[in-house]
C-alpha cells in the first residue's frame, strides 16, 4: 500500500515535469518564431527601400521602422 502511494506521487511529479518542459519548449518556439518573423519583416522593408532608392522613390515607412 505504501509503495503504491509513492509510485502514484512520483508519476504525478513526472507528469508535472513533462508539462512544465512542454510549456517551456512551446514558449521558446513561440519566441523564436516571433523573432524570425520580425527579422524577416525588417529585411523585407530594407529590400523595398533599397529597391525604391534605385528606382528614385523613397519609402518613409522604413525610416519609421528604424527610428521607432
Amino acid at each position: 500500500m505504501l509503495g503504491s502511494d509513492i509510485y502514484t506521487c512520483s508519476s504525478k511529479n513526472i507528469i508535472r515535469l513533462f508539462f512544465f518542459f512542454f510549456f517551456c519548449v512551446c514558449v521558446c518556439v513561440c519566441e523564436r518564431t516571433k523573432m524570425v518573423l520580425e527579422l524577416w519583416k525588417m529585411k523585407r522593408d530594407f529590400m523595398k527601400t533599397r529597391l525604391n532608392k534605385v528606382t528614385g522613390y523613397f519609402v518613409p515607412s522604413f525610416l519609421r521602422t528604424v527610428l521607432f
